[in-house]
């Protein structure tokens, strides 16, 4: 799926294409403006530190979460009411705003947002439920979005993911070689201002297995994003002390904000 050619880079629109139903996912080809979208870009770079993201080849990226102080300037804000709007999630949700930069060569390998699963469940409203990809910067070359499972129909395995065999390097390899086909699923070609939004639980509840997802490898140039992960509870609105979600969660790190309609966050070892 590519981007309308209408855009004017100026003209923000809740304009969107269906990109699949299995995941729910749907792409808004100009969300944002390109002033907005390097308004964001600063914010991070002007940040005192970054984090290198490299997990064991999983991801090869350099991620920075955007302050509170910067989420409550009036033109960021202004970003987060429209997400809110796209997505029909309350900004009180949402875990606020991180953004990744991807050099040349680097990737997202095929993974999922939540974190509920068979072998290790969390209640619904205690996890991602849904999440908006902004691409803040596009590469010249690469860097697509790619659903290995959209619309498969793919038996799910008893862990949780697609029975079938993946093979993400491949797939963006023949993705990026080969006129830019895919044998299956669904792919997104980043372009400045969209935004990829989709949802990581079915309407019963359950996580969908098929919001598998990743970032190909970009070719040529930089990718910037910003990655919105929405929560099915007001994210400010942390369990209370001595909740057994909060195990392993220094005090220092408990943050709240008690207006449902500001960006707010509750932190939790290896979920934010």
């Amino acid at each position: 799926m590519s981007f309308s050619s209408w855009d004017d880079g100026v003209t923000p629109s809740l304009h969107y294409e269906v990109i699949s139903f299995e995941p729910r996912a749907y792409l808004f080809p100009r969300l944002l403006t390109d002033a907005e979208c390097e308004a964001i870009v600063s914010a991070a770079d002007n940040l005192n530190s970054q984090n290198h993201g490299v997990y064991k080849d999983v991801r090869t990226s350099s991620n920075q979460k955007i302050s509170f102080q910067v989420l409550n300037k009036p033109e960021i804000k202004h970003v987060l009411r429209r997400v809110a709007n796209a997505s029909g999630v309350s900004v009180g949700h949402f875990e606020g705003i991180e953004v990744i930069r991807y050099d040349n060569g680097q990737k997202y390998q095929s993974h999922h947002d939540y974190f509920s699963g068979p072998e290790n469940t969390i209640l619904t409203n205690d996890d991602r439920i849904a999440t908006m990809l902004i691409y803040l910067r596009a590469p010249t070359r690469g860097g697509e979005t790619i659903f290995p499972w959209a619309d498969t129909g793919t038996e799910i395995g008893k862990n949780g993911w697609p029975s079938a065999y993946h093979d993400f390097t491949r797939e963006c390899e023949k993705l990026q070689t080969y006129d830019d086909q895919l044998d299956r699923g669904a792919k997104v070609i980043p372009k400045k201002g969209g935004a990829l939004l989709f949802y990581n639980y079915k309407h019963v509840g359950n996580p969908d297995p098929y919001s598998q997802h990743g970032g190909c490898p970009v070719l040529e140039g930089q990718k910037y994003t910003a990655t919105v992960w929405m929560w099915g509870r007001p994210h400010g609105a942390c369990p209370p002390a001595g909740s057994p979600l909060l195990r392993g969660v220094s005090e220092r790190d408990r943050l709240w904000n008690t207006n449902a309609d500001e960006p707010s966050v509750c932190i939790r070892n290896g979920h934010n």
